[in-house]
C-alpha cells in the first residue's frame, strides 16, 4: 500500500506531500473537504499515469456520511470535466465510500469463506435499539437478574446504558468474548452483549458498530483478505479521521 492519507482539516501554508502517512490538523470550517480533494485528485493523476484510467480504483476515499461521499464524488468529477479529461471509465470506477458501505463490501465479497450469508442486512440505529431492547427485556423477564447496584434505575435506563456501553466496547475493538468479567456489572453486560450478538446473527444482520467490529476482526485474523486490500489500493484517504477510534 503506497500511503494512508488521513485528512480532516486544511493547511494553507504549504502543499501536502501525499507520500507516506499524513495527518493534517486545523480548526473546524477551514476547508477540510477541499484539502482532501486536492490530495485525492493528485493521487488520481498519479495512478492514471501509472495504470491508465482504470487505475482510479486504486485510490480509496472513506467518509462518515453519504452526503460527504456525494460531495467528494461530485467535486472530483467536476474537476475532471473542467480539464476535459472525464470519461465513463473514470466516472464509474472511483472508489469513494462511506465507512459502513466499505466494510459491507469487504464482508459481502468474502462472505462464503468467512461463514456469512452475503445478503445480510444493515440495521439503522433505531432498528438495532428495537432489537436490543426486545432481546434484553425478554432475558430480564425470564432468567437474568439485574445486579443490586442497578435497581435504582428503571429498566429502560438500564438497557439504554447497556446499549451505549456495548457500542463503546465495539468502538474499542472489544467483542463479548474479549471482555474481562471482573464484577457483577461486567457479567450482566456480557450476557446482554452475547445474546444481542446472537440475535443479530439469527436475523442475518449487523448494526453499525457490529459491522465495523466484525470487519476489523476479519482483517486482523485473515491476513489473506488484508493483503488483498493492501494490494488493491495504493492510497487511502479518511475524511473526519478524528471521529474514528484509531
Amino acid at each position: 500500500m503506497g500511503a494512508i492519507i488521513s485528512l480532516y482539516v486544511l493547511t494553507k501554508k504549504k502543499m501536502i506531500d501525499i507520500r507516506g502517512r499524513v495527518v493534517v490538523r486545523a480548526g473546524a470550517g477551514t476547508g477540510k473537504t477541499k484539502s482532501l480533494i486536492d490530495c485525492y485528485e493528485k493521487a488520481l493523476d498519479m495512478v492514471i499515469k501509472n495504470y491508465g484510467e482504470r487505475g482510479v480504483e486504486k485510490v480509496l476515499a472513506l467518509t462518515f456520511s453519504r452526503m460527504a461521499t456525494k460531495e467528494i464524488r461530485e467535486r472530483v468529477l467536476r474537476r475532471f470535466k473542467e480539464k476535459g479529461t472525464l470519461t465513463d471509465t473514470i466516472r464509474y470506477n472511483l472508489s469513494i465510500f462511506t465507512i459502513d458501505s466499505f466494510c459491507s463490501r469487504i464482508l459481502r465479497e468474502n462472505a462464503i469463506e468467512i461463514g456469512l450469508k452475503p445478503d445480510f442486512k444493515i440495521l439503522d440505529e433505531a432498528e438495532s435499539k428495537v432489537l436490543f431492547y426486545k432481546v434484553s427485556q425478554d432475558l430480564l423477564k425470564s432468567e437474568v437478574k439485574i445486579p443490586d447496584f442497578e435497581t435504582t434505575n428503571t429498566i429502560d435506563e438500564i438497557l439504554s446504558n447497556a446499549y451505549t456501553a456495548i457500542v463503546r466496547l465495539r468502538q474499542r475493538g472489544v467483542g463479548y468474548d474479549d471482555m474481562e468479567l471482573e464484577s457483577e456489572k461486567d457479567k450482566f453486560l456480557y450476557y446482554l452483549y452475547y445474546n444481542y450478538e446472537n440475535s443479530l446473527k439469527k436475523e442475518n444482520a449487523f448494526d453499525f458498530s457490529s459491522l465495523l467490529l466484525f470487519t476489523y476482526k476479519i482483517l486482523k485474523d485473515r491476513r489473506d483478505i488484508l493483503f488483498n486490500l493492501q494490494e488493491k489500493y495504493d492510497y487511502i484517504f479518511v475524511d473526519e479521521y478524528q471521529d474514528t477510534s484509531i
